[in-house]
Order: C-alpha cells, then structure tokens, then sequence
C-alpha cells in the first residue's frame, strides 16, 4: 500500500480502503460465529451434564430419605403391634389410645412415601421442573391426617 501525502497533511491510500475493512469484518464475522457455534455446543454439552448431575443428585437424596422413612415405618408397625398386644392384654384405655397413635404414625410414613414415589419421577412435558415438591404436599396431608385423627373426626 503506498501513500501519498495530500497538502493537507492526511495519508490518501491508493489501495481502496472500503475493501480491507470489509475483509476484515467479514473475517471477524466468520470467527464469530464459528465461536458462537462452539459456545453453543458446549453450554447444550454442560447443560445436559448438570441437568443429569441434577436428576441423580435428586434421585440419591429421594433414595436416602426412603431409606429412612422406611425403617420409621418399620420401627412403628413393631410398635403399634407391642401396643395393640399390650391392650389386648391389660384392656386399658390408655394402651388403646397409644396403639391409635402409633398406627397413625405409621400410616402417615406411608403416605410420605407416596410422597417420595411421587418425587422420584422424571421432569416431563406437564412438569418442566420436576415433581420434587409432591413431598410438601403429601406432608401437608399426613399433617392435615394427624391434625384430624387427633381431633376425633
């Protein structure tokens, strides 16, 4: 590229300018896009990763957490029968009473695990997110059973 000096002082290049700026902004464009393509595909690579790092981190807690209802529930039925034998034997009002009570701790590990059943699902079309939170709700109704248990209804 040669150049000349105008009187003015500014460089006039003989080589149309127009033409390296468009090279070099077409260049630039095509790096771009190669870039936004790789970005693309790992961040789709990275999301499906952490998405089934999700899944099993959610499927490990749900596991861990039956585990534990189930030996409750376990533990429970062992008691309500030593309870329901007790009053079978001694007839007192108060054994019954304990008996009632630990069958519906009993019945309410049953329905948290419904609960965790109903969590350990996949996300799917009708619930994008997951179906986590179903074990607020069945706790909210294992509640709702004991509250009314408890009340005599």
């Amino acid at each position: 590229v040669s150049c000349v000096s105008p009187p003015c002082g500014r460089f006039h290049f003989r080589f149309p300018l127009g033409v390296i700026v468009r090279q070099l902004q077409t260049n630039t464009q095509k790096e771009e896009e190669e870039g936004d393509k790789k970005r693309a595909a790992s961040s789709t690579s990275d999301a499906d990763e952490t998405y089934e790092r999700a899944i099993k981190n959610a499927s490990a807690k749900a596991n861990s957490s039956m585990k534990g209802v189930k030996l409750a529930m376990a533990g429970n039925l062992v008691i309500t029968t030593a309870k329901f034998m007790s009053w079978k034997y001694s007839g007192s009002s108060a054994m019954l009473s304990e008996a009632i009570h630990s069958l519906v701790d009993t019945g309410n590990q049953g329905l948290l695990l419904i609960g965790l059943n109903a969590a350990r699902n996949i996300p799917d079309n009708r619930h994008q997110y997951g179906y986590g939170k179903a074990v607020y709700f069945w706790s909210l109704v294992s509640a709702l059973g004991t509250f009314w248990l408890g009340a005599g209804i």
